[in-house]
């Protein structure tokens, strides 16, 4: 369900200039299977599998890019997108599937491109409209940087003891 195999496929519809990073990778059987559907689609020496890092770590990795896809093939509506916050954190762009638990977080353009569909093609075509607009990626980098704002821990824990507040009264919380 985390579609990263059709996120590797989708590689091999993209100009020879995309370059992909993964980051994660548990169990190493499927890190391995990866790269081996890399391999076969010869894509392998346009993807970086860095497998399991520390969360420190991550957060460099994440500076480096120019957009985070979040490729997911499942319709569920109980999926914490924690991958997408991190993603904001960093005023990343976002190429998605469209999940409920994404489209109602994110809006389409100011800081994401949904996929037109799941599976490789659907990706490739939305990373390729936002790897083609510069300054669709730079205004999307704003509008993503003011969401990670109103998306903080802070904020959303504000936002629930205010709601608890609401349906139970001021005095019950501290």
């Amino acid at each position: 369900g985390k579609g990263v195999e059709s996120l590797v496929r989708s590689l091999a519809l993209l100009p020879e200039n995309y370059l992909l990073r993964i980051i994660g990778g548990k169990p190493e059987p499927e890190l391995e299977r990866l790269r081996e559907l890399a391999a076969r689609a010869g894509t392998n020496t346009r993807i970086e599998f860095v497998g399991h890092v520390t969360q420190d770590r991550v957060g460099k990795l994440l500076r480096d890019a120019d957009m985070f896809v979040i490729p997911l093939e499942t319709e569920t509506d109980f999926l914490a997108p924690m991958k997408m916050f991190e993603a904001v954190g960093f005023g990343l762009p976002i190429v998605a599937t469209r999940m409920p638990s994404l489209t109602g977080l994110l809006s389409e353009p100011d800081n994401a491109i949904f996929a037109p569909a799941t599976g490789p093609d659907g990706l490739a075509e939305a990373i390729a409209r936002l790897g083609e607009d510069c300054g669709l990626r730079k205004t999307m980098r704003k509008n993503t940087t003011l969401l990670s704002q109103t998306l903080s821990t802070e904020t959303r824990t504000q936002r629930l003891l205010d709601a608890f507040a609401d349906l139970f009264g001021k005095g019950v919380l501290p």
